[in-house]
């Protein structure tokens, strides 16, 4: 499965069919679902051993004795082992893999509705973590399986911030702060009445910087930093906006397509951003 494809953010929308222990985040949700089991036997050769793995993108691979998981095959084992193997008295890749392999005990399985912690430690010294038990293998989870997690979890966050902090620095790239002072009193005023309306950038929300730079009057100011039209470029942003309310205030679960929206979002911010880096040159201001 395409890993773009496979973005589902659960994290981001709670489905009231799941059970509410099942939003926690355990070691289930680590498993990818698509994940094929591939084992070997103790006497499988160390090379037909390598080419399974290679074949199937693989750095380990359960050796198993009939029912039960009786080891861990991987690289790592492999090159942990080879020292200890005479080149002139035996061919390492000829060899069984039970002779290159990490014996494992039900101490070295880690139970499915474990928590995210309870594995830290055995990856960071194998690499990979064994889900279930000796005679019920459910899984594998490797470290890249936690970061590709970790990446769908976070993506969102990341590319909101990007978003966020760079269309701030456009906006100053447009006005100085006494003009977007100005301008927002202009433009905010209704809204905030009758609390005092937020003058500096930080103050404001999304929606505000979204309200100030469609705002019609001021529009020949921001135009030169954000290009194109005025409807379009409010119409791209009111979605952003309305996107990181849903997902700040966990309202919904994000699609797909929301998260392609925040990349190609965030791809015409950095392209507008290189434009003015480039027109104002390094640590420059577009503005008088």
């Amino acid at each position: 499965m395409n890993f773009e494809a496979s973005i589902r953010l659960s994290i981001l929308g709670a489905d009231d069919r799941l059970g509410i222990t099942e939003l926690f985040h355990r070691v289930n949700r680590l498993l990818p679902v698509d994940q094929e089991i591939v084992s070997v036997s103790p006497e499988t050769k160390v090379g037909d051993a390598l080419q399974q793995m290679k074949e199937h993108h693989f750095s380990q691979v359960p050796v198993v004795a009939g029912q039960e998981v009786v080891g861990l095959f991987s690289y790592r084992s492999l090159a942990l082992k080879l020292p200890e193997i005479d080149p002139k008295k035996h061919n390492p890749v000829e060899l069984p893999v039970e002779e290159a392999m990490e014996i494992l005990d039900a101490a070295k399985f880690t139970h499915i509705d474990g928590e995210y912690q309870a594995i830290i430690e055995t990856l960071d010294r194998d690499d990979a973590v064994l889900i279930g038990e000796p005679r019920r293998l459910q899984g594998i989870v490797t470290a890249m399986n936690v970061v590709r997690k970790l990446y769908e979890f976070a993506s969102p966050y990341f590319l909101l911030e990007e978003i966020e902090l760079s269309v701030r620095r456009l906006m100053r790239e447009a006005m100085n702060d006494a003009d977007l002072a100005k301008c927002s009193k202009a433009c905010l005023t209704d809204k905030y009445d009758p609390d005092p309306v937020p003058t500096r950038l930080e103050e404001m929300s999304f929606n505000d910087y979204v309200q100030i730079i469609g705002y019609g009057r001021h529009w020949e100011q921001f135009k030169p930093v954000f290009g194109g039209a005025r409807d379009r470029t409010r119409a791209r942003l009111k979605v952003v906006g309305e996107l990181r309310n849903d997902i700040f205030h966990f309202r919904r679960t994000i699609t797909i397509e929301d998260h392609q929206e925040l990349r190609d979002t965030r791809s015409w911010i950095l392209m507008r951003s290189r434009i003015i880096d480039a027109r104002v040159g390094k640590g420059g201001a577009a503005h008088a």
